[in-house]
């Protein structure tokens, strides 16, 4: 069985390393103002402070020529959250939904968001980032830093899809101090290149546990070789309550000391060598969306949490997590199951 106190001990380091200073530069960016985009984030690189980019709801249509970019001087937070809309005269003071779908990045050449060496963090929430494609070498969206950065990565309610990478991978996530995605859905994401489709990796060199993955879906990314690929140096992840399903190429390649609880996916060999706790290996029934069918055998057979880690308040959609006495596996709960109580035929 999963051990409790280290799910605690993961618990607080990912919190503490992760948490946004209370005191932050609130920037606001208007719906398909990409010029905009890359000007906040280049204030955000050199203000020397924490800062919030705040997107309004809409749609981001990047030109295929351009790289998005953030590569900061100073060694701060940078948070950057969909979901805004104009209120009382203030264009990004109300928060309009926790849909990610509804904030979307499309297009462009490259996204690379850089963890400054030292400390800061970088957080991507609310938020869809779909069909960047790189036709050279380079990664099409990374949010990672140099091998000795204390920095952390969050990925929190958000869509990672149709992005593609020729000669990488298509998504990199890294960090020398922690990774944690949660409450997210990565579908039809790609590279030519023989490697995984999407990698997420800390360079840490102790036993501590310094990546979560919590409530995420992995379907229909392509490669030719194991799609998902998670790697730590000497440091564990944890894998609660996912999905990593209908992959061609396979679907999850762990490359780390892991511990695994709740998870579907088609191979329980893709697990050798972690610690497993109620592993499924069941067609998940998606609707076209990756949303679960009301028949889903996933429906309300996901772990709690609370004490030794969060579901949180949302899925990926917006709605609520916890409908039912147990959550639904993957990044989507369903919202008003058909057969969720009996009745009388």
């Amino acid at each position: 069985c999963i051990r409790a106190v280290a799910w605690i001990l993961l618990l607080v380091s990912l919190v503490t390393s992760i948490s946004t200073h209370l005191q932050a530069a609130e920037i606001c960016v208007i719906a398909g103002d990409v010029a905009g985009l890359q000007a906040a984030l280049d204030v955000a690189a050199h203000n020397n402070e924490d800062d919030v980019l705040m997107l309004q709801t809409g749609y981001f249509d990047v030109p295929s020529s351009v790289e998005l970019t953030y590569y900061p001087t100073d060694q701060h937070d940078l948070t950057i959250a969909g979901g805004y809309r104009e209120f009382q005269n203030d264009p990004c003071g109300g928060l309009i939904s926790n849909d990610a779908r509804l904030t979307t990045i499309h297009g462009g050449k490259t996204i690379h968001l850089y963890l400054p060496i030292g400390a800061g963090s970088i957080s991507v929430r609310t938020l869809t980032i779909a069909g960047v494609f790189d036709p050279s070498s380079a990664t099409a969206v990374s949010i990672a830093g140099a091998d000795n950065t204390s920095g952390s990565v969050r990925v929190s309610n958000a869509v990672f899809s149709g992005n593609v990478s020729v000669a990488s991978v298509a998504i990199f996530l890294s960090s020398a101090s922690s990774v944690l995605v949660e409450n997210s859905l990565f579908y039809g994401n790609a590279t030519l290149s023989g490697m995984p489709s999407i990698t997420a990796t800390v360079y840490r060199q102790d036993s501590a546990f310094c990546m979560g993955i919590i409530h995420a879906t992995f379907v229909d990314n392509v490669s030719t070789s194991r799609n998902v690929r998670i790697e730590n140096d000497s440091c564990r992840a944890l894998l609660v309550n996912d999905i990593f399903w209908g992959n061609p190429g396979g679907d999850l390649d762990l490359a780390s000391s892991a511990d695994a609880a709740n998870l579907d996916l088609a191979e329980i060999s893709d697990l050798d060598g972690a610690t497993i706790s109620d592993v499924l290996t069941l067609n998940p029934l998606f609707n076209a969306d990756y949303s679960l069918s009301d028949f889903s055998p996933l429906r309300d057979a996901g772990l709690t949490g609370g004490f030794v880690f969060e579901n949180g308040n949302f899925d990926v959609f917006g709605n609520p997590r916890t409908q039912n006495d147990r959550p639904d596996i993957g990044a989507i709960e369903i919202s008003y199951p058909i057969f969720a109580h009996p009745f009388d035929c």
